[in-house]
């Protein structure tokens, strides 16, 4: 068995991707699933899509966090209380997401919701650190 597991593990929101190996019998996943299934979801997914996987839900939150503590502390300098902040943050994220994988909006309609872009001149730098970093480290995972 060869899993992957992420940081929101830790609070039982991880998203795990495990392979099994040919040999490893229905019960004894079974029982796998019983033992780590605390830890979040663990879809059962092809071997070569594990580096994928890794770059994109294991190493995932650290592309956001330091973003994230970010707006928390610019909240709470414009007045909002801790919690406000975080209940604010946590709701704009979890909408956010959602808007995203909704039917029927295409990635132009999503971005063009909200008028006001005040990094829109980073963006694609932004965009180019993933490119340039991520498929860097994918080619290296992957050789």
């Amino acid at each position: 068995m060869r899993m992957i597991p992420n940081a929101p593990a830790a609070v039982g929101e991880g998203y795990n991707p495990v392979v099994f190996s040919a040999g490893v019998t229905a019960e004894q996943k079974q029982q796998f699933e019983r033992v780590f299934g605390v830890l979040g979801r663990m879809p059962e997914v092809a071997e070569e899509k594990l580096e994928a996987y890794a770059i994109l839900t294991a190493m995932g939150p650290t592309y956001f966090w330091f973003q994230w503590y970010e707006l928390l502390d610019l909240a709470r300098s414009f007045g909002l209380s801790g919690a406000e902040a975080e209940e604010g943050l946590a709701v704009m994220v979890e909408g956010a997401l959602r808007t995203m994988q909704s039917p029927g909006f295409a990635p132009d309609v999503v971005t063009d919701f909200v008028p006001v872009k005040p990094i829109a001149a980073g963006e694609e730098t932004i965009r180019e650190i993933y490119r340039t970093n991520l498929t860097g480290l994918y080619r290296k995972l992957t050789e």
